[in-house]
């Protein structure tokens, strides 16, 4: 019996599994996950987190269109170590945000053609019924990740021009270079 217990433990390392068996959903539910130790160590290691000290969700499902789809609308949060790509030392961070994801109940289904490119992303197809609540939240946790984490304070201090590239909310470098020229050919 404990034998059983340590495989299946083995199994979890892989990440955040939270499996919810969709068939007889007939309304909305809520579910609240949260990543133990050991998978917050897993996700840490797949996303190159120096650590992941928190990764809970709170998530709804909801069956629309007759139990044909299944809505999973929810909201993250996550206090983690990032490594600063300026000084190169870690340090803390939280992210909390909203997502959503359909999924479709009907096995082997094309929805392709019946959704348009500015629609959301199609259903996924569910396998067995089932929707890992908790994979879903770590692939959302990974695209809300800052791909270049400076900690507040850290400022690269490149050349002026270099700078206002840096920052196109500041400034159109295209403008800047014009008023050069300008200046020059005064």
């Amino acid at each position: 019996m404990d034998h059983q217990h340590d495989h299946h433990h083995d199994h979890q390392v892989e990440g955040f599994s939270r499996p919810f068996q969709v068939d007889g959903l007939r309304g909305p539910k809520e579910i609240h996950i949260s990543a133990k130790p050991d998978e917050r160590l897993a996700l840490a290691a797949r996303f190159g987190l120096p650590s992941l000290n928190k990764l809970e969700a709170t998530v709804t499902l909801k069956p629309t269109a007759g139990g044909k789809l299944i809505e999973l609308s929810g909201r993250f949060q996550a206090e983690l170590t990032q490594t600063c790509v300026v000084t190169l030392e870690p340090f803390a961070s939280s992210i909390e945000e909203d997502f959503r994801m359909t999924f479709s109940t009907e096995e082997g289904k094309e929805w392709d053609d019946e959704f348009s490119i500015e629609d959301d992303d199609p259903p996924e197809c569910l396998e067995g019924g089932v929707i890992d609540l908790g994979e879903s939240v770590a692939q959302h946790f990974c695209l809300a990740l800052d791909p270049y984490p400076r900690s507040s304070g850290a400022e690269f201090s490149p050349p002026t021009e270099a700078k206002v590239k840096e920052s196109p909310g500041k400034a159109n470098p295209f403008a800047v270079l014009a008023a050069l020229k300008e200046k020059k050919g005064g």
